[in-house]
């Protein structure tokens, strides 16, 4: 019977201390949690969003039997449009009735362009320079970074484990006993019964979101390490002497450098003369990428920022999950389009980032958008869970406080200094 009785005694202290560590993580999450789960319920309509708060965007849907996507008329218009810009990229529009994105570069500053589809004609722009430049890239820099930068990243992955062990915890404490419903109030049934239903839901956002959020910190690592290593070299002194020049070389004991070779194609042609000479090469682009995966479509044109590069074109995805990886074509005459899957890691993180993104949701076909607005839905439920917990936490130290004897009033009687 001791046993017994010490080992209840041990699991209650246990349930206790699990008790206090999710109570703390909830109050330290809560807010932060909220503000997640809202921009990412926002996010979910990213396109849509960018399209109402940004007039420029909006075109015209295609007409029937019409293509709605030409690239090489619409890199035809960015050329004209601005001749000494570098094409960064080509984004397919994102919905019928938006314009095509394409990304330049002029010097030291990056702009985005909005072009028509179908003409080639430059409806507007807007600088890439800043951290933000519209309302729902805010809204993503929020969510994936808290505007900090690229360190911010890792700190939504370090939140997003945070928020696993208050799962794991409050499951722990909550899920493990069933009290009566009158013992329960409404805040307490919305805190306990929506976190218990969509434990599976909130277990994959954290997961996958700690995940993406972790993945950057070798590259910025790396990084780190590559700027502290120029910052030394440039620091220290050459060593090697400088050795004059006394004469001209003696052709006899010393190599003469090679002729430069003259390429075929000119090197001194602008960028944009470089992509209206090579625009033949698309015309027949759709069908090279049915060639080496028959059901993607064309998402973005990497046009060549040299000569003797190829273009390079980003696929859609042709699985829920899984991402085909993008097409090297080589369009010469005796070149074929070549496929690059991506590896086991890429294949886990497309996986992981088609879940939390809810991205799967574009191979629905006509509920699309019931399965978007369902993600985002579920994807508020963490907010509505995180304020509840947060609101029962300070409902309960209030009646604790309350209930605490009061001081007395009436001095203590001093002593009588004779």
């Amino acid at each position: 019977m001791r046993a017994w009785e010490s080992l209840g005694g041990l699991l209650a202290a246990r349930r206790k201390g699990v008790y206090r560590v999710h109570r703390v993580l909830g109050i330290v999450l809560a807010l932060w949690l909220a503000l997640l789960a809202g921009t990412g319920a926002l996010l979910m309509f990213r396109a849509e969003l960018d399209w109402l708060t940004t007039p420029a965007l909006r075109v015209s849907p295609a007409a029937a039997g019409e293509r709605d996507f030409r690239p090489a008329r619409v890199l035809r218009g960015v050329t004209a449009y601005a001749p000494e810009a570098t094409v960064l990229r080509v984004d397919r529009p994102e919905t019928v009735r938006s314009a095509s994105l394409v990304r330049v570069s002029e010097g030291a500053y990056t702009t985005e362009l909005f072009v028509h589809p179908r003409t080639g004609a430059v409806l507007g722009g807007r600088s890439l320079d800043g951290e933000t430049h519209s309302v729902a890239d805010t809204l993503r820099q929020f969510h994936v970074r808290l505007l900090l930068g690229a360190w911010g990243r890792p700190l939504v992955g370090v939140l997003g484990v945070l928020w696993l062990v208050a799962l794991v915890t409050g499951w722990w404490v909550h899920g493990r006993r069933r009290p009566t419903r009158r013992t329960r109030s409404l805040r307490a049934r919305l805190h306990g019964g929506l976190a218990y239903t969509t434990l599976p839901f909130a277990i994959l956002m954290g997961l996958s979101g700690a995940y993406l959020g972790l993945e950057t910190v070798p590259y910025l690592l790396e990084r780190v390490q590559r700027a502290h290593a120029t910052s030394t070299n440039a620091a220290v002194p050459s060593q090697t002497p400088a050795v004059a020049q006394a004469g001209p070389p003696d052709p006899h004991t010393t190599a003469l450098p090679e002729a430069p070779t003259v390429p075929e194609e000119r090197h001194d042609r602008s960028h944009g003369e470089l992509v209206r000479a090579r625009l033949s090469e698309l015309t027949d682009l759709d069908a090279h990428v049915r060639r080496v995966s028959p059901e993607a479509g064309v998402t973005t044109l990497f046009p060549p920022l040299e000569a003797g590069q190829t273009w390079l074109v980003a696929l859609s995805r042709t699985s829920p999950l899984l991402p085909p990886g993008s097409v090297e074509l080589e369009l010469g005459a005796s070149h074929s389009p070549r496929l690059y899957p991506p590896d086991t890691l890429g294949h886990v993180t497309g996986a992981l980032e088609a879940l939390h993104v809810g991205s799967f949701a574009a191979h629905a076909g006509p509920f699309a958008w019931v399965l978007r607005a369902l993600w985002a839905l579920l994807g508020l439920t963490p907010a509505v869970v995180a304020l509840a917990g947060l609101y029962g936490t300070y409902r309960r130290l209030h009646v604790r406080a309350a209930k605490r004897h009061p001081l007395p009033l009436s001095p203590l009687p001093l002593r009588d200094p004779t």
